[in-house]
């Protein structure tokens, strides 16, 4: 994805949040001041206040609000629940039951599930946090309409009333600035049976992830890639980019990697996940290439110094020292400390902080994932030593 349409997508969705506050900030402002029983002078600081309180409480009640829609007509339609979050929590499916965790940050509500079996899974229910912040709109806007009193409750009550059936439409219909959301994801997926497949199978294997298995043990049906890949959304990205890692972690580097430099270079890979899929692009370069060790500046006479630099620039840099415990970050810096940089301080030091950061991780096939590729990088580096440099696209154990 080009920087100018990167800059594009972030003004937009910019633009519609501002539009959006300052409509919001409007409808408060009018309410406040033309419902003077109850904000007389003497109580405006504290009424706007609690106004302000009110609203930012409302908003975030939203994003449960729609997430609750997901999840209740996600099970009338047969849907299986993989995920919830409110806030810090987070509600996790594993092999032996649901589980609660407290994650980093304290973000929106959301729901995950996967879809009934069939070719042609229902999609409605992706509309259901849509329908359930109209319902919740209706409730509020009841105490407005049977009440005769302009008061502090009706106030907000109207306030509820306007942003549910703000948030309604949001959850039907995509605006613009809103990301991947159901809304979006409904009108992308409706009429596209294979991208709807692609789609029940990126569920299927978050759902085997979090059951311990590692990719290449899951189901071969699950990356039963058909033609041509539809890279041109998000949907068709990040299956590919599955796809890519099943191929990794069964050592088919070469493969692997014609794949996400395609894929880079077709300028579909949303901004979110570009940095994942330069990591394992650039994982995919360093554990093919024919390293030499040695006092000469340049590693190898075969390295494309120009190429990996494009992929290790500093955006991406940037990118990974804002998630210094991320298991994919720690691999990538092990496996650049070691093998391009020659420096086995640096290198000595990140296994150590990964190993602390594996301890912890909740989903140990990953880490073991991730840990072969710093394995593989081990065997290069110690064949290179050795004067054995060659290696294929396949795993160096």
């Amino acid at each position: 994805m080009s920087e100018q349409k990167k800059s594009r997508g972030a003004a937009g969705a910019l633009v519609c949040q501002l539009v959006l506050g300052i409509f919001m900030l409007a409808v408060t402002v009018v309410i406040l001041y033309y419902q003077k029983p109850w904000s007389s002078e003497d109580r405006k600081g504290l009424v706007s206040a609690v106004i302000f309180l009110g609203v930012c409480l409302l908003i975030y009640l939203q994003y449960l609000i729609h997430s609750l829609g997901l999840l209740f007509f996600g099970k009338i339609s047969g849907c299986r629940l993989l995920g919830f979050r409110f806030g810090p929590w987070m509600w996790v499916k594993k092999k032996d039951g649901m589980y609660c965790q407290k994650v980093p940050g304290f973000g929106k509500a959301a729901c995950t599930m996967v879809p009934p079996e069939g070719e042609n899974p229902a999609l409605l229910w992706l509309l259901g946090g849509g329908l359930f912040c109209f319902l919740v709109s209706g409730i509020f806007l009841v105490p407005v309409l049977v009440s005769g009193d302009r008061n502090l409750i009706t106030c907000l009550c109207s306030l509820g009333a306007f942003l549910g059936f703000v948030y309604g439409l949001r959850g039907i219909f995509p605006f613009p600035g809103d990301g991947e959301n159901s809304a979006h994801l409904f009108w992308l997926l409706h009429g596209r049976p294979e991208l709807k497949k692609r789609w029940r199978n990126t569920l299927l294997i978050t759902e085997q992830a979090g059951q311990d298995v590692r990719l290449r043990d899951m189901p071969e049906d699950l990356f039963s890639l058909t033609g041509e890949p539809e890279q041109k959304n998000s949907v068709g990205t990040l299956y590919t980019v599955y796809y890519c890692q099943y191929q990794m972690d069964k050592g088919n580097y070469g493969e692997a990697e014609q794949l996400l430099q395609k894929l880079l270079e077709s300028g579909a890979v949303p901004a979110s996940m570009e940095y994942l899929v330069k990591m394992d692009l650039l994982t995919c370069k360093l554990l093919q290439i024919q390293w030499s060790v040695g006092e000469s500046e340049n590693p190898a006479e075969n390295v494309p110094q120009e190429e990996l630099e494009r992929i290790y620039n500093e955006s991406l840099m940037r990118e990974m020292q804002r998630r210094p415990q991320s298991l994919e970050v720690l691999r990538t810096r092990y496996l650049v400390a070691l093998l391009w940089n020659k420096n086995l301080e640096d290198a000595e030091a990140i296994k150590e902080r990964f190993e602390e950061m594996a301890s912890a991780y909740p989903h140990s096939a990953d880490a073991q994932s991730e840990r072969e590729y710093m394995e593989a990088g081990d065997g290069i580096f110690a064949g290179a030593a050795g004067g054995n440099t060659g290696t294929d696209s396949g795993r160096v154990m």
